[in-house]
């Protein structure tokens, strides 16, 4: 069916020297990123919100590259030196009984800097009780971002490209080797970032969300961990006095105590050239030219790409940072309003016929049964944008405390939003939650699509309602098959192997029967070992069907649901035409988009990071592994029994 549905199209199409693979979904981003940029280089209007400003000003100055010429490295080399030198260029110079990580973590938290370099502390939402806010601490994945391939340790070519890349920036900042090698101290840093990653948990053992929640007071964390002085680290980071007694969730606190631990016996040099990097490394694209091309070069290197792609897609990029905002622009320039009532309309179709799949549910208990159902009616929408983006004071009250940007300080400008985006994402640490707050949906000019599991709504921004997924013109098997299949697979995250374990409130909450769940897990375990045994035969690797999973009972459930809800809707408003010129049936054309709008050509280097990173199963396996399992599929086709896109054996959980 892929073959079918997107052979010619892989074999007709060329990757561009400066991309790392096309796909049609990626065109509609293509499509999207030059009305953001015709966007950003329009000339602005007297009455313009000083926040929309802000963002050209960012642009702009991003684009400014006589500049950022003249500006050199001063940026990165003054931060450095007040955060104490970075030892790898000031081997000598560097004072070691000065440095302290947790005075230079809270100095990077006031610059605006990263500062999540052992712990990733962040504000979200306590989910065993989602009326409030909570403290998260939870792992960190340093380097190369693949927990994998940094345990390949230094034998990876893309660990090899890190060392590289960290070789030359210290080379650009003017390293000295007047004591034997100081590109050890690389070495070195790397080993510890493998260490930490070595204390963390592979991907599919997080997806029991109950074992991340171990909630704790602060008191007790240090108790786990006593060498860090959490209630110094957690106000400053926090901007806000926290207690003994404030309560907090781990994820894991293995990797906290172990982490600590390991902080305690390392050498502080080794500290300061991890947490130094981090800031290195993040100032790349920042800069003047050279930095700029080093890091397009090592990006080139890992993923296969030809080309540094043109300056102005970073600068887009830098910009969108500012989302709301950034949303604001968009829709009211680009989205068309008869689109969101559509797909209202299909919506409505899709989760009517999502909520009567249970009736058909033979595994089920009766209280499970009825419980599912309270969950799937419950599940709100939010399509398109939140009517509050056209309105300019609710748009100018989010940023009211964010600074002026200045055209010609790209490297200042950025700090500046780092700083204010994470004052924004702490600032309900003490509020309850707001259930439906508008923010929580704004961020609407991108081609995807979600569910949520502590609001169980499914949200469709503005970005993915057009293109090849969506056409208020087209005809609706044409939209069931690509919009629709992706509405229904979002609502049914709510009943994957994660979203099953929120109630309909979006708690973490156990509400199924002991004996339903085994079942469950039994009919799971079907879809795991099918997906288990794809493999790519271009890097000749599996598909790893735990890690994947979620997703594929999202892809087959979601599938046939648009496809029922799309013969409900014909049953409704009566029978369509074909497309001119092909024999194919509105069903079959329902299918045919399904598969469309998953033609994907990647590069090699591309396709084994997808593998090893996603919780998604490459685009072949999304089309073949779903309706291989459907029997509408089959019928639809005619495809004789015991046929590959037909076989005796399926998989089916819902």
């Amino acid at each position: 069916m892929y073959e079918f549905t997107c052979g010619q199209w892989i074999k007709n199409s060329l990757i561009p020297d400066n991309r790392i693979g096309i796909s049609t979904a990626g065109n509609l981003v293509e499509t999207i990123e030059f009305q953001f940029k015709e966007l950003l280089e329009e000339r602005p209007k007297p009455d313009d919100l000083k926040v929309f400003n802000n963002i050209r000003k960012l642009y702009f100055s991003c684009l400014n590259i006589s500049q950022l010429i003249q500006i050199g490295d001063g940026p990165l080399i003054e931060i450095l030196l007040e955060l104490g030198g970075w030892p790898i260029i000031e081997e000598q110079l560097w004072k070691e009984k000065q440095f302290n990580w947790i005075e230079t973590n809270m100095k990077m938290r006031e610059m605006g800097l990263p500062f999540n370099q052992f712990y990733h502390l962040s504000v979200g939402l306590d989910l065993k009780n989602n009326t409030k806010h909570i403290i998260t601490i939870a792992e960190i994945i340093p380097g190369v971002g693949d927990r994998n391939v940094m345990l390949n340790g230094m034998n990876d070519p893309n660990v090899r490209a890190y060392y590289d890349l960290l070789v030359e920036c210290a080379i650009l900042l003017g390293v000295k080797q007047t004591n034997g090698n100081p590109f050890n101290q690389i070495k070195d840093l790397i080993d510890f970032q493998i260490k930490i990653i070595s204390l963390t948990k592979p991907m599919e053992e997080t997806r029991n969300v109950t074992k991340l929640y171990n909630k704790m007071t602060v008191k007790e964390l240090q108790v786990l961990a006593p060498n860090t002085p959490w209630l110094q680290l957690l106000s400053a980071i926090f901007g806000q006095t926290i207690h003994l007694n404030d309560e907090i969730v781990v994820n894991n606190p293995y990797y906290v105590k172990q982490v600590d631990h390991l902080i305690n016996i390392t050498n502080k040099r080794i500290l300061a050239n991890h947490m130094l990097a981090d800031i290195v490394l993040t100032s790349l694209s920042l800069l003047h030219p050279k930095w700029f091309q080093l890091n397009e070069m090592y990006l080139n290197r890992i993923t296969g790409r030809q080309s540094i792609p043109p300056r102005w897609q970073t600068c887009v990029k830098s910009a969108a940072s500012l989302s709301v905002a950034f949303s604001a622009l968009y829709v009211r320039k680009y989205f068309a309003k008869e689109s969101k009532q559509k797909a209202k309309e299909m919506v409505y179709f899709i989760h009517k016929k999502f909520i009567e799949m249970f009736d058909d549910i033979e595994w089920m208990d009766q209280l499970t049964r009825e419980r599912a159902i309270q969950k799937a009616t419950a599940i709100t929408s939010y399509i398109g944008f939140p009517d509050q983006l056209l309105n300019d004071s609710q748009i100018a009250n989010i940023y009211q405390n964010l600074d002026d940007f200045d055209d010609s300080q790209y490297f200042q400008n950025t700090l500046k939003m780092m700083k204010w985006l994470t004052n924004y994402s702490h600032k309900d640490l003490r509020e309850s939650r707001n259930k439906g707050n508008w923010q929580n949906f704004a961020d609407t000019a991108v081609v995807n699509a979600y569910y949520s599991a502590v609001e169980n709504a499914i949200i469709f921004p503005a970005g993915i309602l057009q293109g090849i997924f969506f056409n208020y013109h087209n005809p609706n098997y044409l939209n069931f098959g690509a919009i629709g299949t992706v509405i229904a697979h979002e609502i049914t995250h709510a009943f994957d192997d994660i979203g099953k374990q929120f109630d309909q409130n979006g708690n973490n909450n156990n509400w199924w029967d002991s004996r339903t769940d085994s079942l469950f897990n039994n009919k799971s375990q079907c879809l795991i070992n099918q997906y288990n045994n794809y493999v790519l035969p271009e890097i000749e690797v599996n598909i790893n069907g735990m890690k994947t999973l979620g997703e594929n009972i999202a892809d087959n459930v979601g599938v046939r649901e648009a496809f029922r809800a799309y013969k409900t809707y014909i049953s409704t408003r009566g029978p369509e035409l074909t497309l001119p010129g092909l024999k194919y049936t509105p069903e079959q054309l329902f299918w045919i988009t399904y598969g469309n709008i998953w033609c994907t050509k990647t590069r090699p280097e591309m396709t084994k990071m997808i593998i090893s990173e996603e919780t998604h199963c490459p685009s072949r396996f999304r089309v073949i592994g779903t309706v291989s399992n459907l029997i509408e599929f089959a019928n639809s086709f005619n495809c004789s029994n015991g046929s590959p896109m037909n076989p005796v054996n399926k998989c089916r959980i819902w």
